[in-house]
């Protein structure tokens, strides 16, 4: 047998060394891969700024990515950001995820106040998804609840057509948008050493965007009692300038009246019965300007508060609330309305909570009462009272009607829920689940002190019991996400050192058959 040739060896030596180089350059970009900043992802943007195309010469190529997380199955949910311009009412709606190839649902979410970033100007919607999404599926939000004052939810298409625009649907009431799931890229690093990374839409790295309509015709009245609770089916009397009309309007169950936008003059005039604000029985509302000259886009909301007109009598009406719950992870679930009814047939409605437990301004006298609760089964241990020298007390339990449960399969567990302030740094220790009181769109970041691992769990409408299992996830109801904890570098470092053991190897058994054949 002839010899190998000198070039050949010395091509094949450089080879290899090449392809070490290759991956070990790859295992170090993944392990100096940091979380990606928020700028990357301003919701703000309609768009992300690299789904933009870019006109660039020939001598400034862009390279193709050199991280491609395209290929995994996310389990962590299909994340959806909604623009809105709150004002001083939030609207409610509720959105279910379906699977357009199975044509069946995957879970719902609610948009509330719960889950609405101010500072942001942007509900943050969260879908579980069991079996998880991967690039090319194709899925579909339909909007099944909304606010009567709500339009549609308009969505833009993540990348523009053949012909550079960009698509929008807007989803109304029980109509379906459909969306598949595509790629992304974003860029890491300091100028001049950036990394590319090509990764999945819908995840926490890049949300749906989509933005909130409202009706550009409506006007609507938040009444709002002293503490700032809404004042419910509260009955009201407007009264137009220069004597144009007078119309009465009654609240609905958020405290709102809604009222046509041509049927206001550009100053007004709200009374109450048995009310007053600032001293006065009736409070002047004007309209902003862009009412006035036409130029509404939205439904425009104005907060009245309201005080008793006899509160001066000092009746205080003391209501005990007992939670039959742990409320650590959430107090919301425990406000209810109470609805007093004189002898007279009157009747006034108060929304309480544990940090508003008083009702004052009632005449002396026997009230019929009742209570209910949006995310509490409330009972009262007497369905009446009767005020006297202007004192009374009312004794209402609460059992939540959502709830969360955490435990570790019956062993010893340690965990810290780090995203609600007041809890932060407490340690839940012990063996026996611990079951909180929880309300829908509330999210919690639950940490396992043993591993360090974080579940994300969502608390969905449609699933008043969630279940989850630190190390194993959500057991049933809600959805949780286990964010990056360092475990797959550990795995790339294994598999970095298996593939240089094999290639020294392959690379000895070639010096072997190369002296033999010498």
């Amino acid at each position: 047998m002839k010899k190998l040739p000198i070039v050949v060896k010395r091509l094949f030596i450089g080879t290899f060394a090449l392809s070490s180089v290759l991956v070990a350059s790859s295992v170090s970009a993944a392990e100096d891969q940091p979380q990606p900043i928020v700028e990357q992802v301003q919701i703000e943007a309609p768009t992300d700024s690299v789904e933009t195309p870019l006109s660039i010469s020939n001598e400034m190529v862009q390279p193709p990515p050199t991280i491609d997380n395209t290929t995994r199955v996310v389990k962590d949910g299909i994340h959806l950001d909604v623009l809105y311009n709150a004002q001083a009412f939030i609207p409610e709606f509720t959105l279910e995820l379906w699977s357009v190839t199975e044509d069946k649902p995957i879970s719902s979410a609610v948009g509330n106040s719960k889950n609405y970033d101010k500072v942001k100007g942007a509900y943050h919607l969260i879908f579980n998804h069991p079996s998880g999404f991967k690039l090319g599926d194709e899925l579909a939000f339909i909007l099944r609840k909304a606010d009567g004052v709500v339009e549609y939810i308009k969505f833009q298409s993540e990348k523009p057509n053949e012909k550079g625009q960009y698509t929008f649907n807007n989803l109304e009431r029980d109509t379906n948008y459909l969306f598949p799931i595509d790629s992304f890229t974003y860029f890491e690093g300091e100028e001049g050493n950036e990394k590319a990374i090509s990764d999945l839409i819908a995840t926490n790295l890049h949300p749906i965007k989509a933005s909130l309509q409202t009706n550009s015709k409506k006007i609507g009245l938040l009444l709002q009692s002293e503490s700032g609770t809404p004042l419910k089916k509260t009955p009201i009397d407007i009264k137009l300038l220069n004597n144009k009309g007078a119309f009465k309007q009654t609240s609905d169950d958020d405290g709102m009246v809604w009222i046509d936008s041509n049927k206001l003059t550009w100053k007004f005039l709200v009374s109450s019965p048995g009310k007053v604000v600032n001293g006065s029985n009736k409070f002047e509302v004007e309209l902003p300007q862009v009412v006035v000259i036409g130029q509404q886009k939205e439904a425009i909301t104005i907060p009245v508060v309201f005080q008793n007109e006899v509160a001066a009598q000092t009746s205080n009406v003391k209501v005990n609330l007992s939670p039959v719950g742990n409320t650590d992870l959430s107090t919301s679930w425990t406000e209810v309305d109470v609805t007093l009814s004189s002898s007279d047939g009157v009747s006034s409605a108060f929304t309480l909570n544990p940090e508003n437990k008083t009702i004052s301004g009632l005449p002396d006298g026997t009230y019929k009462v009742t209570v209910e609760g949006k995310y509490a089964n409330a009972s009262l241990k007497s369905d009446s009272i009767n005020v006297k020298n202007g004192s009374a007390s009312l004794d209402v339990q609460l059992k939540p009607k959502y709830t969360l449960e955490i435990d570790k399969d019956g062993k010893p567990f340690s965990f810290t829920v780090i995203n609600v302030e007041k809890i932060a740094e407490k340690i839940y220790k012990g063996k026996d689940a611990i079951t909180y009181g929880v309300t829908p769109g509330e999210s919690f970041m639950i940490k396992d002190n043993d591993t360090g691992k974080i579940d994300n769990v969502f608390i969905d409408p449609k699933s008043e019991h969630t279940k989850v299992i630190l190390g194993g996830g959500v057991v049933f109801g809600g959805s949780a996400t286990i964010p990056h904890t360092g475990d797959s570098i550990v795995w790339d470092i294994i598999c970095f050192v298996a593939s240089v053991l094999g290639a020294a190897l392959v690379f000895v058994k070639m010096r072997r058959k190369t002296k033999n054949a010498n």
